[in-house]
This record gives structure tokens, sequence and C-alpha cells, in this order.
């Protein structure tokens, strides 16, 4: 209810009404070798349902950095992870991702899982985003992007060399999942 509270006030910061079903979490998180990643990036933690799932499967030692630009979903999420040693929340914009790595002394991550409704932001937005992506993702690492249409698919060609197109229709509203790799 709390997600639903939230994204009806701010539909164009949500991009969605109802969180993340299962199946879209497994799709979203398929890609992700948990044994190997040291640090993964979440890029709108809404009510959370992404990045307890990525808790669960990641080991004890990795890094889980997540930033949410919504005061009350942050706080929310505070508390649902709060005895969770290895989550460091946000809140902020996801555009100043690299700001954050840079306090923690941190120059590339792993995997970025981001629920962020790319459709619904300005161009130049996009354009400093996916700028520093690709610079802070590690030798083998992901950016894996779920979105509700396939608009940013020949945008985000344009940025990573190799863009794989997963979804599932087993989400409201069926979902797209990017998984892409640096060039």
């Amino acid at each position: 209810m709390k997600f639903f509270k939230e994204s009806i006030k701010n539909l164009k910061r949500s991009g969605s009404l109802v969180p993340s079903s299962r199946y879209l979490i497994d799709k979203c998180l398929q890609p992700i070798d948990f044994d190997q990643a040291d640090v993964i990036l979440e890029f709108g933690v809404g009510n959370g349902c992404i990045t307890e799932e990525i808790l669960q499967r990641a080991k004890p030692t990795t890094k889980i950095i997540a930033i949410e630009i919504n005061e009350n979903l942050y706080q929310y999420g505070k508390e649902k992870f709060s005895n969770h040693p290895n989550l460091y929340l946000h809140l902020g914009s996801a555009l100043a991702f690299d700001k954050l790595l840079e306090t923690y002394g941190i120059t590339s991550v792993d995997y970025i899982v981001s629920s962020l409704p790319l459709s619904l932001f300005k161009q130049k937005d996009i354009e400093e985003l996916f700028d520093k992506i690709p610079h802070h993702l590690s030798v083998g690492g992901a950016f894996i992007q779920y979105q509700y249409s396939i608009g940013k698919l020949q945008y985000l060609k344009s940025v990573f060399s190799k863009v794989r197109i997963d979804y599932t229709i087993l989400n409201t509203p069926p979902a797209l999942i990017f998984t892409c790799r640096a060039k």
C-alpha cells in the first residue's frame, strides 16, 4: 500500500503504480553472478522488493548501495532493511551516483539494477546518467534496466556494445528487461 500511495503522489518519479512481480525480479537478477559480485548499485528502491531479493542472493561481503529519491520510500526502506549491514541506502537522485560512489572510495561496480522510469526523464538527464554509467561498470559488469516500453532501446544500443532484451508478461504491466554491457 505504501508504494501505491507514494506512486499516486508522484507517478512521474515512480513510473508505476504497483511493485515488481516475483517474475520480473527473477528476470532482472538472472544476469547477476552473486558469487562474484563485490559491489551492486540499485537505482530506485521503491518498496524494496528487488532490494530484498538482492540481499537474499548476495554474499554477506557484497556491498549493496541503493538510491531512492522519494523520502517516504527511503524512510520505509531504512526501517525495513535496518538489520542489513551490507546495504547502504541513500536518499537522492541516481544522477549523482558517481559522487556517492566516491564517498565510499569505489570506482567501479559489478552490476547496476535500475527501475528508473527512463521514458519520463528529460533527455539531458538521460545523457548525464549514461555518460557516467559505462565508466563505473567493472569489466564483465552489467547495467540491468527494466521498462514498460521499448522506447529507449536504440539509445541503450548507442551507449553499450551489447544489449540483451528479455521480457515478462507476468507483471503488471508486462515489462522488458535490458541487460547492457559496456563498450
